[in-house]
């Protein structure tokens, strides 16, 4: 697979995992963590919950400079508009059931809503979000997200920037439920792996080009990188630190 990440990035990420490694304990990333020790160290709050089992984006604790508070604005915002689409889904929920089924005792639609961070710190800031929903309708909406932070600017990783031109990466913007902007870079030797790996009868049905959320995983040391759009049912293409 021609993919590879240019030496300087290699390099702060690696350090990076290399120093989190032995602290990390973040597999369900519900315990607030302590970074290591660095000058660009940060601490990350609890992830909480809006409502049962729809998890909000996490916050910087105490945000020390202005990247870091561009970083918790960000996300304040996305878990602001979190709270109105759930809303939204209540409403329509409510309207749905009345059409099919007549009155009802229901109240709120199906939310479910996971968050993990994969990396906090030094320098970066890694969180992960799978949902599924219903509001209405005879099937859920699935949906994923995946937002890497570099903390030293405040701004979203731009990672067609830091993979080698051979890789002939590219972003692909896309929304999620909420209406977040999600961007997903599209790897040509990455998709021939993903669709090499789907089910058969599915293959036909995955978008040409197909784009991929990717994150880094500070505990298993690797980059990951997930189709994300309509189709995703093939397995998870995860890329080590090469």
């Amino acid at each position: 697979m021609n993919f590879s990440i240019k030496p300087w990035i290699y390099a702060a990420l690696c350090t990076a995992v290399s120093l989190l490694v032995p602290s990390l304990h973040l597999p369900e990333a519900h315990a607030q963590h302590s970074p290591a020790t660095s000058s660009e160290s940060f601490q990350v709050g609890q992830i909480k919950q809006i409502r049962k089992g729809v998890d909000l984006w996490p916050l910087i604790i105490n945000p020390q400079n202005l990247p870091e508070q561009h970083v918790d604005e960000s996300l304040t915002r996305s878990n602001q508009r979190l709270a109105q689409s759930l809303r939204e889904c209540n409403s329509d929920y409510l309207k749905w059931l009345k059409i099919v089924r007549g009155n009802s005792t229901q109240k709120t639609g199906y939310w479910s809503r996971k968050v993990r961070v994969t990396m906090a710190g030094p320098r970066y800031f890694s969180l992960v979000m799978s949902q599924e929903v219903v509001c209405g309708g005879a099937h859920p909406a699935q949906d994923q997200a995946a937002m890497a932070f570099d903390i030293t600017t405040g701004n979203l990783v731009n990672w067609p920037a830091l993979v080698s031109n051979s890789a002939h990466a590219t972003s692909y913007p896309d929304t999620d439920y909420e209406g977040n902007t999600v961007t997903g870079v599209i790897l040509p030797s990455l998709e021939k792996i993903a669709v090499d790996s789907a089910e058969t009868e599915c293959k036909h049905a995955f978008q040409h080009p197909l784009p991929f959320l990717l994150w880094p995983n500070a505990e298993k040391e690797t980059l990951v990188a997930r189709p994300f759009g309509p189709h995703t049912l093939f397995r998870r293409v995860q890329v080590q630190f090469i």
